[in-house]
């Protein structure tokens, strides 16, 4: 997700899709923020962030306040907190309907792949994270005992549906690279 986002300010779309997002419990959105980092590009995809979601990744920012519900003569506005919001702008029905699968897909797609490879035999560690470089690329960094475990968790159902979902949300093929180590040791030691 970029810092500034044009399309707050921009004209208002011919059409547009509203997703609201409410965290599970016990949950780690970080995961699903990074998936989202790949779709909201400010512009046709607006996200914003809700009071919980700040809590939970420990954040606050300034001015921020609980949505206020409005009321007059003959109309009501009620306030909607979320988590997590997202605008989606554009001119094709079909094509917003797309672009709203493919953000609830890959707001979940992380979660399961990263807690079933996480207790899988033979996993030593298996994290992702967000390239520095490119905010729309994201990085993960996982070591195995072997290619055996390796296979093992390329063969996980959870694997195989994010990899479906990544056929419609990614602007590239993953790449990969294995290196292979012989030996390790603490640093600084």
């Amino acid at each position: 997700m970029k810092a500034v986002q044009p399309g707050v300010l921009a004209p208002v779309p011919p059409l547009a899709r509203y997703l609201s997002f409410t965290l599970k419990p016990r949950c780690e959105p970080r995961r699903a923020l990074l998936a989202l980092s790949a779709i909201a590009d400010g512009e046709k995809c607006v996200a914003g962030i809700g009071e919980s979601l700040l809590r939970v990744l420990g954040r606050e920012i300034e001015g921020m306040r609980p949505f206020p519900s409005y009321a007059g003569v003959g109309f009501e506005v009620p306030a909607t907190p979320a988590a997590l919001w997202c605008w989606l702008r554009g001119s094709d029905r079909g094509e917003l309907v797309h672009q709203s699968r493919a953000v609830e897909q890959a707001l979940a797609a992380f979660e399961p792949v990263i807690a079933a490879s996480r207790t899988l035999d033979g996993v030593v560690s298996f994290d992702a994270g967000r390239d520095l470089t490119d905010p729309h690329s994201i990085v993960f960094t996982e070591v195995f005992e072997d290619r055996a475990a390796l296979d093992r968790q390329e063969s996980l159902p959870e694997v195989q549906a994010v990899m479906a979902v990544f056929a419609d949300v990614l602007a590239a093929e993953p790449e990969a690279t294995i290196f292979h180590v012989s030996s390790a040791e603490p640093w600084g030691g």
